[in-house]
C-alpha cells in the first residue's frame, strides 16, 4: 500500500470520478486506474461502485476512507516537520460564511499565525448550508460559522459566543423616527436580505411567514458589503449581525433601529465532523480558539 495510491483513492472520493481525480492530481486516467487496481488487489476488496458516470465508495471503501485520511495526513505532517527543521507545521482548510469573514476571522487567523507560523490556512467562503455539506464530504477540515446552533448529529460544534442581530437603515429613512419597530413595520417596506442558506435569513423568512407579513420588495444579495452600500444609499432596510455594521453605525452612515420583535439567536461556532481525524494543526486551531483540550 503506497501513499500515492491512497491519495488517488481520496481524490476520487472527493471528485466523484476517475477523470476529475486525474485532473486534480495531474495523472492520466490509466495511472489513476492502476493505482486503484493495485490497492484493490492488495486488500482483496472492491473500493468503488460505478453508478452511471459517477463512482461511489463501496462498503469496504467507506471502511478504508478514515484510515486513508489519517495515513495521508500523518505522512504530510511528517514531511512538513522534517522540511521545516522540526517546526510544528501542517495545513488547515477552513470553511466560513461571509458574515464571519467580516467580523472575527481576520483577527483569529492573525493571532493563530503568530503562534503557529508554519501552519498554512486556506479559507473557503460559502453559505452555511453548503459549508455543512463540505464538512460531511471532507472538502474542508473545520468550519468557522456565524449561524444558529448547529445540531447536525454527525457534526461537533463548539460555541464561542453569541452575536447580536440588528435592523439598520440610512439616517434619512422613515424608520429612524420611530422609538422602536416590530415585524409589522416590514409590511410594504423594501427589505434587503442575504441569500438563502444563511441561518439568520431563514429566521427572517420564518418570522415574516408566521406573522403573514409581505415586504413590498424582498431584495436578495449574496454580499454583505453590497447590502450595506444599497441601504446606505437609501434603499430600504436590512437585518444583519451588528458586528458587520458596527463601523457604519459609528460613522453615522447607518442607524440601528430599536427592535421589539422576536430575538434572533445566532452564535460564532467552530464545527467539525465527529469522525474527522484531527491532525496536530487542526487540533491546535480548535484548542486555541475554544480554550479546550480536544480529546
Amino acid at each position: 500500500m503506497e501513499i500515492k495510491q491512497l491519495i488517488t483513492f481520496l481524490s476520487i472520493t472527493q471528485a466523484g470520478s476517475f477523470v476529475q481525480a486525474g485532473a486534480l492530481l495531474g495523472y492520466s486516467q490509466p495511472t489513476i486506474s492502476s493505482h486503484i487496481k493495485a490497492l484493490e488487489e492488495e486488500l482483496h476488496v472492491k473500493l468503488f461502485d460505478r453508478l452511471g458516470h459517477k463512482v461511489c465508495l463501496s462498503h469496504e471503501g467507506k471502511l478504508l476512507f478514515p484510515y486513508a485520511q489519517r495515513i495521508v495526513t500523518t505522512a504530510k505532517e511528517a514531511t512538513d516537520i522534517l522540511q521545516g527543521n522540526g517546526e510544528f507545521g501542517g495545513k488547515i482548510v477552513i470553511g466560513a460564511n461571509e458574515s464571519l469573514g467580516y467580523v472575527h476571522l481576520p483577527a483569529i487567523l492573525n493571532h493563530f499565525k503568530v503562534h503557529y507560523p508554519h501552519i498554512t490556512t486556506r479559507i473557503k467562503f460559502d453559505s452555511v448550508a453548503n459549508i455543512l455539506e463540505m464538512l460531511k464530504n471532507n472538502a474542508v477540515d473545520i468550519a468557522f460559522l456565524l449561524s444558529g446552533r448547529i445540531t447536525v448529529p454527525e457534526l461537533i460544534s463548539h460555541i464561542l459566543g453569541s452575536e447580536e442581530i440588528v435592523v439598520v437603515a440610512a439616517p434619512n429613512h422613515p424608520f429612524t423616527h420611530f422609538e422602536e419597530i416590530d415585524i409589522t413595520h416590514f409590511h410594504h417596506e423594501d427589505l434587503v436580505v442575504t441569500e438563502p442558506g444563511c441561518t439568520y435569513r431563514a429566521m427572517i423568512d420564518a418570522i415574516l411567514a408566521q406573522n403573514q407579513v409581505r415586504p413590498k420588495n424582498l431584495t436578495e444579495i449574496n454580499n454583505i458589503q453590497a447590502i450595506k452600500q444599497l441601504v446606505m444609499n437609501g434603499y430600504g432596510v436590512t437585518i444583519l449581525p451588528k458586528a458587520t455594521v458596527a463601523e457604519e453605525i459609528q460613522k453615522n452612515l447607518l442607524l440601528e433601529i430599536p427592535w421589539r420583535g422576536p430575538k434572533f439567536e445566532i452564535y460564532t461556532q467552530i464545527v467539525y465532523h465527529k469522525d474527522k481525524w484531527l491532525s496536530p494543526a487542526i487540533r491546535a486551531f480548535i484548542e486555541q480558539n475554544t480554550a479546550k483540550n480536544i480529546c
